[in-house]
């Protein structure tokens, strides 16, 4: 069946869904056991954390409209921590609270609109991080913000799915290190400003477990930094200038062909 392409909308506001092209996956059966695993204690302490750090980084940035790609937790749960007039929840399943449905990798939104976005382990579970990032680069305005955060693979929640044979947090597709994320920044002229490590707890749900390592994050942060659970990476869309080439002027001013060269005068007879 051939689908008609729409036109890509320019977002305004949250109160409306937008429903585009038809996903290829079960989003619904994949967003409802990553809300599963986030409604278990370690799930509700890494969710409480993450919303204190986007909260600290989202004071110093302002802009029109911000736009968070992928459902993480409560719907509003991130989206009114910005200072902008406008928030939108991007996501690839049909819910209450999602502003446009649509792949991260095959953005519905119009090109140099958004000041914010917002990548709550959207990398890790879309098959296409790539160009997930590539359509953020797109949507951001010059000078606009990237937050993104991820699991560290070589920390306690990396380790845990090492031993879990159906995947751990629920549904996850890959788990990148900060320094790769960093590299693929780099190349989209994306460049990080700020970061943070954090989540040094251990991957257990206990929430009484939780409650006697809650001063370990102070710990973790200052001697292990490296071995953090996961990571988030504050981005600034880099803006090329073109800078006009000038000619260089000589301060002396030349004689076209140089200066002619006397003949030889003829010799006298002596007679």
């Amino acid at each position: 069946m051939l689908l008609k392409k729409l036109p890509k909308p320019k977002l305004r506001g949250a109160t409306h869904a937008v429903f585009l092209a038809p996903v290829n996956r079960d989003p619904s059966s994949i967003q409802a056991r990553t809300d599963d695993w986030l409604q278990s204690s370690l799930g509700s302490a890494l969710l409480e954390r993450e919303q204190v750090l986007v909260g600290e980084a989202l004071k110093s940035i302002f802009g029109i409209q911000l736009l968070q790609v992928g459902a993480w937790g409560a719907t509003d749960g991130f989206v009114g921590l910005g200072n902008t007039r406008r928030a939108a929840l991007v996501a690839a399943h049909a819910a209450e609270g999602v502003s446009i449905r649509s792949e991260p990798s095959r953005l519905g939104v119009a090109s140099d609109s958004v000041d914010i976005v917002l990548l709550p382990h959207t990398l890790e579970y879309d098959p296409a991080p790539h160009d997930v990032l590539r359509e953020v680069e797109r949507v951001l305005v010059g000078e606009g913000h990237l937050v993104l955060m991820g699991f560290n693979p070589i920390g306690p929640v990396g380790l845990r799915r090492l031993l879990s044979f159906r995947g751990y947090p629920a549904s996850l597709s890959r788990l990148y290190t900060e320094s790769r994320v960093r590299d693929w920044l780099k190349l989209l002229g994306l460049d990080v400003v700020d970061a943070r490590r954090y989540f040094f707890t251990a991957p257990v749900n206990s929430a009484r477990l939780q409650q006697r390592l809650a001063g370990i994050e102070s710990v973790g942060s200052r001697y292990w930094s490296r071995l953090s659970g996961a990571y988030m990476l504050v981005a600034r869309k880099r803006v090329f200038t073109l800078t006009p080439v000038r000619p260089v002027w000589s301060g002396r001013r030349g004689l076209v062909g140089g200066l002619a060269k006397p003949s030889a005068m003829p010799s006298r007879r002596q007679g």
